[in-house]
């Protein structure tokens, strides 16, 4: 099983959440974002566990992850 993470959780968030959903050998395992009710809110809906920081959801151990942030913060997300 992937476990897998999302960075953001705005609208493209939504779509990248169903995709894993869709996915039988993938697990919505953590959402992040910096607004900590953005990310509990989607991670209700995908029984994921919510952080507020990329740190957090890295030591969750995750096998892949998403970044769907503004794209001028995605070089900086990609290489931590």
């Amino acid at each position: 099983m992937i476990r897998a993470g999302i960075i953001g959780a705005g609208y493209i968030a939504q779509a990248h959440a169903r995709a894993y959903a869709a996915l039988p050998q993938a697990h919505l395992a953590v959402i992040a974002d910096s607004r900590l009710d953005r990310a509990e809110r989607l991670a209700g809906l995908c029984q994921a566990r919510a952080v507020a920081d990329l740190d957090s959801l890295l030591s969750a151990g995750v096998d892949v992850l998403s970044v769907c942030t503004p794209t001028p913060a995605h070089a900086e997300l990609a290489i931590a």
